[in-house]
């Protein structure tokens, strides 16, 4: 009975010790937990982004509805065959209908380049992605992604691409812009100056004529698209032309012959925007 006795007084410091152990190792390891716990539970949400696809002015994502606020990473790559970015707005919007804000941007992708994107969406609500090239939001290269909402699916843009010549177009009477070139080589014994209208969409060319006599022909480039687009002629190339831009007129002096016509436009010409055009002797 001694013996029992005297151990118990042993034993309840024993205790004793093993819990103030115990609870001084939880109160360190317990701050260490938490961060650790913290890092797990804040690790970014990746956003797979394609460029390009499923149709040259669209954009498709992996995720975009009810995703988590914080740091969002967006994996983009250019499947298109134009030059492409990818911009998110960092302000909260209630539908896509902008073509330019503030917010982080990749750099240009040409076609099958990709680039990373991250940043930081704490607030709920919907945000605005595009694509900064003159046009491509215009044209619906843009969506939504929702920050603990839901957003509906984006409606994709189909273009035609269309390459069609008339001689019945009129040339146009807003303003112009003159810049005269010549083109070596060749003869013309009786040159003339010929008015020609050039229409430019989305993508092809009509042409007020498709051939016309050597000398000075007066191109008058009209942009009637949601893109930038030019003429060029052999080399001989027009003002780059915005949507709405007035209208602009460029000089080229041929001698006969059949020379090409593209848009300059990194990936136009690709997509449709090129012609043939022939110069007579007489």
């Amino acid at each position: 009975m001694r013996n029992n006795r005297a151990r118990l007084p042993l034993a309840r410091s024993f205790g004793l010790a093993v819990l103030s152990i115990w609870a001084y190792s939880f109160a360190v390891a317990g701050p260490s937990y938490a961060a650790s716990t913290q890092r797990l539970t804040s690790r970014p949400t990746v956003i797979t982004v394609t460029a390009g696809k499923p149709s040259e002015l669209a954009f498709s994502l992996s995720r975009s509805s009810l995703l988590p606020a914080g740091q969002v990473t967006f994996k983009v790559t250019n499947k298109g065959v134009l030059t492409h970015d990818f911009k998110i707005c960092t302000s909260p919007t209630a539908a896509a209908t902008k073509t330019s804000c503030v917010g982080k941007v990749t750099k240009m992708l040409a076609p099958g380049k990709s680039a990373t994107l991250t940043v930081t969406l704490k607030r709920k609500g919907k945000y605005e992605y595009l694509c900064t090239v003159p046009g491509h939001a215009k044209s619906g290269m843009k969506g939504l992604i929702g920050i603990g909402v839901k957003v509906a699916p984006v409606a994709v843009v189909k273009t035609t691409t269309t390459t069609t010549t008339t001689t019945t177009a009129a040339p146009p009477t807003t303003s112009t812009t003159t810049t005269t070139t010549a083109a070596g080589g060749g003869t013309c014994a009786s040159p003339v100056t010929t008015a020609i209208t050039v229409k430019m969409f989305e993508y092809g060319f009509t042409l007020s004529q498709s051939s016309a006599p050597c000398g000075t022909l007066v191109f008058t480039e009209v942009n009637t698209g949601n893109l930038a687009h030019n003429f060029d002629i052999n080399g001989h190339a027009g003002p780059m032309l915005n949507p709405g831009s007035p209208n602009a007129t460029f000089s080229a002096t041929l001698t006969p012959g059949t020379y090409t016509y593209v848009c300059d436009v990194p990936g136009h010409d690709e997509l449709g925007m090129n012609g043939q055009f022939t110069v007579t002797s007489s």
